[in-house]
């Protein structure tokens, strides 16, 4: 078994009968002259540290509440980048049907569907899309099969009250400091969060954002900007610890409400790096 992510280095279980996948495949990033495949010694974006970063070439994702629309607009992007892509959801059914939405919408996608629960525990790399509501519930449940496993934590706790957006405190920090706590031998990252589901899923438009990635794992957070810098328009900025992620949930509260002022889905660009 991987250290960072899991099991790896043959073909996920769940996807044996696709033709021309036959093996997985490590990346590794070393900085600072490190030898190893892809040196991201000249890459400022990327931590500085001289940490082992794992990319996992032929690696199945696990989007976790892949039915709703953040969910399953990642699935559409990442299933668009050629990645090996599951959808789980509570129901079956729904996991089922929404996997066979993007194999409809993007020819040649590696996406299946499943339960949470499958999900989670065939998949090398696993991103929770869930609602905040069934947050902590769900990761509970899902504890014992992530753990040594890289989550990808995309959950914002918010509350509309009055015509108002805001974040739901929260005693841990942040939703991807909540997840680090009730998985404490997975390797949590926040990223993803300010993302707009619409924009996700207008696959006919290009996406044209930053995403920035917190971790407390040098190796994760680099794991985790490798994989967004694979999907075409989006560039990674590396947020530091998972501290920083509470900042990332408040930007998401101002990017819907200037959603809903300006009638456009909007993202961020950071400039100057």
């Amino acid at each position: 078994m991987h250290p960072l992510t899991g099991g790896m280095g043959a073909v996920p279980p769940f996807f044996h009968n696709i033709p021309g996948r036959e093996g997985g495949k490590v990346s590794i990033f070393l900085h600072r002259g490190g030898a190893g495949l892809g040196s991201a010694q000249n890459d400022p974006l990327l931590d500085s540290e001289p940490s082992p970063c794992y990319v996992l070439l032929d690696a199945m994702i696990a989007i976790i509440g892949g039915t709703g629309p953040e969910g399953k607009g990642l699935a559409l992007r990442l299933a668009a980048a050629g990645e090996i892509v599951m959808i789980g959801s509570r129901y079956r059914e729904r996991a089922l049907a929404a996997a066979e939405e993007v194999r409809r919408r993007v020819p040649d996608a590696w996406v299946r569907g499943a339960i949470n629960r499958r999900a989670a525990r065939e998949a090398d790399i696993i991103i929770i899309t869930v609602p905040f509501e069934g947050h902590a519930r769900v990761l509970e449940l899902l504890r014992r099969h992530v753990a040594g496993k890289m989550v990808i934590d995309a959950v914002v706790p918010l509350a509309f009250q009055k015509g108002r957006i805001d974040v739901v405190p929260l005693e841990e920090g942040s939703a991807a400091e909540q997840a680090q706590r009730l998985l404490p031998e997975a390797r949590v990252v926040a990223a993803f969060l300010n993302l707009s589901a619409g924009d996700l899923a207008a696959t006919d438009r290009p996406l044209d954002a930053d995403v920035i990635v917190c971790a407390d794992n040098a190796a994760a957070r680099n794991a985790t900007m490798a994989l967004v810098n694979r999907i075409p328009g989006l560039r990674a900025v590396n947020g530091d610890g998972l501290a920083n992620a509470h900042h990332l949930e408040e930007i998401t509260a101002l990017l819907l409400g200037l959603n809903r002022t300006y009638r456009k889905q909007t993202s961020i660009r950071i400039t100057g790096i």
